[in-house]
């Protein structure tokens, strides 16, 4: 019976340690590792890996190498040994395979990292796929750990600092790219092709620079496809490098917006009016700043420019009234804005006034009562000029007066330059007078008053009548008594 479960034991006993391999198949964890990469001649490469492994595991040694065939890993270049209390990863000393002849001096380990590796001086030779193997103590209750990188050797590497890499465009501007390259090799030929992004052939001037260090190539952005990206592929005999090309393309800002004008006052006599014009920036500035607005006043029938003005103070202008013969009193104005493509679209149009009616005159007040030569009662109205003439000089008033039981209509008026005015009338009767300015844009805004020809003016007319013929009487009676004083002076 014994002898029939000896093989069943060996059977179990072998399952048993499939499945214990198969569990621990994942205690090397991988944490970082390094990514395929692209070196230049002569420099140096290193890799850097880390891995974490179940505690129960030391590693015994890690291999480095460079697989000579697909698909072996042939040639152990570095053996190392890791220091699991310093952390300290040193060369295998006792190894007679330690370094092989094409890494001879230019490969070393990294002090303090877990399994990183150097390279010096790389040479195109040196291309090719790196492992890193893990060779845990106890191969029963560990696995071991693989892992692999490609390394890249060129010969010519794109210099993305002096060539392009982003320009801005836009319709029917020329536009010069620069692709640019370093060379390991100086008298290799390298060469250079331009493509769109769909791999058509780009049209345009090229030139070479520096020993065909350097192709540029000129073309004119046209058409919508033109400002699709653009590759420059510069190859040598064992190299193929690309550098791709974004064009931004740029467009003229869109018009700005909410454009109001508000009237300014001023004491500035060459310019009683100013409007200042204000607006907000373009709701798209065409992806390039706003360098400055352009506002044009235009004729209101003709539509012809007649003024046009660059404002580098954006957002508000100040605008004074036209000084020149000739030009209307009411001008249309527009704003543009500026950037590096161009003027952008007109804003909507808003009216200017240069010129306004006056306002009211100023103080009207009831002034001198008197009687005219035929004995008939009058009174005179004062007044000052208006704050605020219309930007243009009063040319002069237009005073109405009627009773106050009439309509305006059957006013009589009078045309005076000075600033007061005499009216005739009853003593019965109460009356409103209504003073205007005029410029020469119309008339302006009305002064209105209420006067009459009081009881209290009759008496004050009375004594002064009275005092006059006072003073009339007695240097009358002076004057007859004179020649008797003189005679009696003479006798």
């Amino acid at each position: 019976m014994a002898t029939q479960l000896l093989p069943f034991m060996h059977v179990l006993i072998f399952l048993l340690s499939f499945i214990k391999v198969s569990v621990a198949s994942d205690a090397v964890n991988w944490t970082t590792s390094p990514k395929d990469s692209e070196h230049f001649v002569g420099s140096d490469a290193i890799l850097r890996w880390e891995y974490s492994t179940h505690p129960s595991n030391k590693i015994r040694f890690i291999k480095f190498g460079i697989k000579v065939r697909a698909n072996e890993s042939v040639t152990d270049v570095v053996i190392i040994r890791k220091d699991v209390l310093t952390r300290v990863v040193t060369f295998n000393k006792k190894s007679d395979r330690e370094v092989t002849a094409p890494f001879d001096g230019r490969v070393s380990v990294l002090k303090n990292e877990t399994a990183s590796f150097k390279i010096r001086k790389l040479t195109m030779s040196d291309a090719g796929t790196y492992f890193c193997y893990l060779e845990p103590e106890d191969r029963i209750d560990g696995m071991p750990g693989n892992d692999e990188v490609k390394i890249k050797v060129v010969d010519i590497i794109i210099d993305r600092e002096n060539s392009t890499v982003l320009i801005e465009s836009w319709k029917g501007h020329r536009i010069t790219m620069k692709c640019v390259v370093r060379k390991a090799i100086t008298n290799s030929t390298v060469r250079f092709y331009w493509h769109r992004s769909n791999g058509q052939v780009l049209p345009g001037r090229e030139v070479y620079f520096k020993d065909r260090e350097l192709s540029q190539k000129t073309v004119v952005t046209d058409t919508d496809a033109q400002f699709n990206p653009v590759r420059c592929t510069a190859k040598t005999e064992t190299t193929t490098q690309t550098l791709d090309i974004i064009i931004k393309r740029l467009h003229k800002p869109t018009e700005p917006v909410n454009v109001t004008v508000q009237e300014i006052r001023s004491n500035n006599t060459d310019c009683h009016v100013h409007n200042k014009l204000i607006w907000e920036p373009p709701v798209d500035d065409g992806d390039t700043p706003i360098t400055s607005y352009i506002v044009e006043y235009k004729h209101p029938v003709f539509n012809r420019i007649l003024i046009s003005e660059t404002v580098n103070d954006y957002r508000e202008h100040v605008i004074c009234k036209l000084q020149a013969s000739g030009y209307p009193r009411e001008v249309h104005v527009d704003v543009r804005a500026i950037n590096k493509v161009g003027r952008g679209f007109r804003s909507r149009v808003v009216p200017v006034s240069f010129f306004k009616k006056p306002d009211a005159p100023q103080g009207l007040v009831k002034g001198e009562v008197f009687y005219d030569q035929q004995n008939r009662p009058n009174i005179k109205v004062v007044w000052k000029p208006p704050n605020y003439d219309g930007g243009s000089a009063i040319r002069h008033y237009i005073v109405e007066h009627k009773t106050v039981k009439t309509e305006w209509s059957t006013a009589a008026n009078a045309t005076v330059e000075k600033t007061q005015y005499s009216l005739q009338v009853k003593k019965s009767e109460t009356y409103t007078v209504r003073v205007t300015a005029v410029n020469k844009l119309g008339v302006g805004k009305p002064a209105v008053i209420t006067v009459k020809f009081t009881d209290e003016d009759v008496k004050n007319l009375a004594r002064s009548n009275k005092s006059r013929a006072s003073m009339t009487s007695s240097g009358f009676l002076g004057m007859l008594l004179l020649p008797s004083a003189l005679s009696y002076a003479l006798a």
